[in-house]
């Protein structure tokens, strides 16, 4: 079992204010290439001051290379895009703005190429040239007399890609990019991406295979991104071949990261999962494939059903059963009391008792053993039952699909 549960951040510039002021709520920050690249002062600017002032706070990036693998309509490219297709160089900054890029598009020396970049990129972010006066704004912002120099990211992340299965041809460059990386960063300042399209099912030779490769090069901790993996969606067989995963890793001696995840992940912790990232207030699993910004919707979080509601879904559970859905936080007590409908609520009001949610979940499993965390699940789902058939289904299902694959022992 993992000693220390890392909970890192994803960055987004338009909410740092739940950076900002709940430092004690999270162990770092994870910067998608797209924001540092399109934003790079503020970026830059905001990450140096958080860390001057929580210097145990840690940070790495997301390079979201698989974002050009995939096929979606490039006839009016984002210039976020434009930007990381420009850090990488050929063949992102050429076909990938065009079309889906494919394997044949990287020649040994092409991807040597764009592993450089990235790291370059990853590794030179912390020595930006920026303007002193445009900086005096994150120091005010934080709090902070002067800033430190940044440190290095806690880990680099090699380029990586989509693969359907084990040993594919995108497997094959994954590993390469992997070997290009160790050839210049000792291997336990490196932590790949192990991005599926699907999990495998029952293939824990595979994983304890994938893992003892790992072990013999010197890596120490790996992030696991299944793509699109919605935990309340996954079948009972699904969530239990995401333990299968975490269980091979972590009992091969590698520490195994969700790269994205919610209360499910956080539940994996009983399994050897060493840390997991989640973005403020959105959903918890990521589409490689996704190229569109803007900001998430507002809803709320629920504590008993670990999931996000819209707002009149929140109240109807809260004003029905207050006892068990309208005490989650005492933020969510101080709203409901008020007599407002939580369709008004303030979004930032709904991100602090988002992040205080998180925080209680992670205790809970940090404190308990699985069987209990399973018993509680059942509870919820139990406790929905007085809502009807329909809530039944939407609701309790996913917490009993939960409850069984984390109730079930094997080695």
């Amino acid at each position: 079992m993992a000693q220390h549960f890392e909970h890192l951040l994803i960055y987004q510039h338009n909410v740092q204010r739940v950076f900002r002021e709940h430092t004690e709520k999270y162990s770092g920050i994870v910067i998608p290439f797209s924001i540092a690249s399109a934003f790079p002062t503020g970026t830059y600017g905001f990450i140096r001051a958080l860390l001057s002032h929580s210097q145990d706070k840690t940070y790495l990036f997301d390079p979201r290379t698989p974002l050009f693998q995939k096929a979606w309509d490039r006839s009016n490219v984002r210039p976020p895009h434009i930007k990381v297709a420009e850090i990488f160089g050929p063949p992102f900054s050429t076909v990938g703005l065009s079309r889906a890029l494919s394997p044949r598009d990287f020649t040994t020396d092409l991807l040597g190429s764009v592993v450089q970049n990235c790291l370059s990129f990853q590794q030179n972010f912390r020595a930006r040239d920026e303007d002193v006066r445009k900086l005096q704004k994150y120091k005010k912002l934080l709090g902070v007399s002067e800033l430190d120099e940044m440190r290095q990211p806690q880990v680099v992340v090699p380029p990586y890609f989509e693969c359907e299965v084990f040993g594919d041809e995108w497997w094959e460059l994954n590993s390469s990019a992997i070997d290009f990386t160790l050839a210049s960063h000792p291997p336990s300042a490196v932590r790949p991406v192990l991005h599926l399209k699907r999990l495998p099912h029952e293939a824990s030779r595979d994983w304890v295979k994938v893992a003892r490769s790992y072990v013999e090069s010197g890596i120490t901790s790996v992030s696991i991104y299944p793509n699109n993996f919605k935990e309340l969606e996954a079948s009972t067989e699904e969530l239990l071949d995401y333990r299968t995963s975490v269980s091979c890793l972590s009992s091969e001696g590698i520490l195994p990261f969700a790269w994205h995840g919610g209360f499910f992940a956080v539940a994996l912790y009983r399994d050897g999962l060493s840390g997991f990232a989640n973005g403020a207030g959105y959903g918890e699993w990521r589409d490689s494939g996704y190229h569109r910004g803007g900001s998430a919707a507002v809803r709320l979080y629920s504590l008993k059903l670990h999931r996000f509601l819209e707002a009149s879904e929140y109240q109807l559970f809260a004003t029905t059963d207050p006892a068990n859905f309208g005490s989650d936080t005492e933020i969510m007590r101080h709203e409901l009391s008020s007599g407002r409908p939580l369709d008004e609520i303030d979004p930032q009001v709904a991100l602090d008792h988002f992040v205080e949610c998180r925080e209680r979940e992670i205790a809970f499993v940090s404190t308990h053993h699985r069987s209990d965390i399973s018993a509680s699940l059942l509870d919820a789902a139990d406790r929905v039952k007085m809502f009807g058939e329909l809530q039944e289904e939407k609701y309790s299902e996913p917490l009993r699909r939960w409850s069984s694959a984390l109730g079930q022992d094997f080695e």
